[in-house]
């Protein structure tokens, strides 16, 4: 029901005013102006707001983007108050591109991944809302020359080397292995992406996986895990 067309609006008091005046919202045209009342509001304290159906209409226009954005804010604040993540690993060796040119780590499966960190073309991972990430990672290098050799491995962040990231460590002696495992702090924003990059001081070197492990029956060792981690 509305109040229709009210001639005195500005005196208007639920507790003196009579409801003969009422007419079903139905009744209502285009051209009438009729009040709307928050129901909230107490007895003489109420102030009603005259309002044309047309007003009504032009703001039933708006309603989808409102919605949209209510609903981005909505998925924004629920990501913040659950916290943002994923798990990433990959099940194929991976070779370098060369001693002297930058490789990136992938992973071809993911894991745990929430309404959270996504990863695109294998080895960019994608951040779903800015905050602060730990970013731990394993990857299980082999090599098959004698003597001892090195890998570089780092970050980074939009196409740029994150500064001071790197690190350096050596696998020894023939068919040797080692794991490369750490992890680091990372201020990021929404749509921010991130790369694990490496490179090999011998063509030699690759991050392996392997599977069909028996004797006993166990796990298969992925090449590559890493997980991302949303702290705050």
């Amino acid at each position: 029901m509305a109040r229709k067309n009210l001639s005195k609006a500005l005196d208007f008091s639920r507790a003196v005013l009579p409801l003969n005046d009422l007419v079903p919202t139905s009744n209502v045209t285009q051209d009438d102006i009729f009040l709307v009342l928050d129901t909230n509001e107490i007895q003489a304290l109420a102030q009603p707001k005259q309002v044309s159906l047309g007003g009504v209409s032009s703001s039933l226009a708006t309603l989808p983007s409102f919605q949209q954005n209510i609903s981005g804010i909505v998925q924004d604040t629920l990501r913040q108050v659950n916290h943002a993540y994923g798990t990433f690993y990959d099940t194929s060796d991976q070779i370098s591109s060369g001693i002297t040119t930058t490789t990136y780590m992938r992973c071809n499966n993911a894991e745990l991944t929430s309404d959270g960190v996504t990863v695109v073309s294998g080895t960019r991972f994608i951040m779903p809302i800015s905050g602060i990430y730990n970013l731990q990672f394993s990857a299980q290098f082999e090599k098959s020359d004698t003597g001892n050799d090195s890998v570089d491995v780092w970050f980074v962040k939009n196409n740029t080397s994150v500064p001071w990231s790197n690190s350096r460590f050596t696998i020894t002696g023939n068919n040797g292995q080692g794991i490369a495992a750490w992890n680091y702090m990372l201020t990021l924003e929404q749509g921010d992406n991130i790369q694990i990059a490496w490179v090999p001081a011998s063509a030699s070197i690759k991050i392996a996986a392997h599977s069909g492990l028996v004797n006993p029956t166990r796990a298969n060792i992925p090449s590559l895990i890493v997980t991302f981690d949303q702290v705050a």
